[in-house]
């Protein structure tokens, strides 16, 4: 199984780009504070595809925090001296912007903080004495 989660904030603007066939896509860089003592931080370089890429491009600003989940590729290049260079990247099948995002007056607002109903969940049948509280 390949799958990774990490939540951290964007290293630079999402800059959103089109393939030759006509296919959306990002680039970008994710940093992440590591917990070792220390004040060091990670940063891993980040691609995403599609209507994620879109979003990105959109939403995704220097600086804000989200949660990214994919799965763990890593690409392979020679450098102008000839050496095999190795890199390891994050294809981002889904991302969770970890703030709350302004819609623009020409699009309805997105709904982020959905009201959960008691229909939805199925605590029309709850009785109280079952609640531990």
């Amino acid at each position: 199984m390949n799958c990774i989660c990490l939540t951290a904030r964007i290293v630079r603007d999402v800059e959103l780009k089109k393939s030759k066939s006509g296919t959306a896509y990002a680039q970008f860089q994710i940093a992440f504070n590591v917990f070792d003592g220390g004040k060091d931080a990670m940063f891993i370089n980040c691609t995403a595809f599609g209507t994620v890429a879109e979003h990105l491009g959109k939403y995704g600003q220097k600086g804000k925090q989200l949660a990214v989940q994919g799965r763990i590729t890593q690409s392979k290049y020679k450098d102008f001296g000839g050496n095999e260079i190795k890199k390891v990247i994050i294809v981002v099948q889904n991302v969770t912007f970890m703030y709350q995002v302004a819609s623009s007056p020409k699009e309805p607002p997105l709904d982020i903080d959905h009201p959960i109903t008691p229909d939805e969940v199925g605590l029309d049948d709850a009785n109280d004495k079952d609640l531990p509280f």
